[in-house]
């Protein structure tokens, strides 16, 4: 598991947020996004990655849904994540989740 940048590691973050994950700002489509891409990468198999990344960086936190873009987006990056779902054949977004509206 290759580590975060500029972060010191555990138990920095404060809160872990309440129902409905920790959604920034306008960032929920970005948001989503990133989330479905952890929990594809997990359905690959590889769900021990991100165990040890969360617990590592993330204060132990391991549901994807309750950490911001730059947290997922470092987690994605550094671990090359993209690359490995994409070589275990699978597709982000496939199963489950629930819809949006939209106009």
């Amino acid at each position: 598991v290759k580590g975060k940048g500029e972060k010191g590691g555990k138990g920095e973050k404060g809160s872990k947020g309440g129902k409905g994950g920790r959604i920034v700002g306008g960032a929920g489509g970005a948001w989503e996004s990133l989330v479905q891409t952890v929990k594809a990468l997990q359905r690959t198999g590889e769900k021990e990655l991100w165990n040890t990344y969360a617990d590592s960086y993330l204060g132990g936190v391991r549901d994807p849904a309750r950490h911001s873009v730059p947290e997922l987006q470092q987690f994605i990056t550094d671990n090359n994540v993209e690359a490995l779902i994409a070589s275990s054949g699978m597709t982000v977004g496939g199963g489950g989740g629930g819809g949006g509206g939209g106009s």
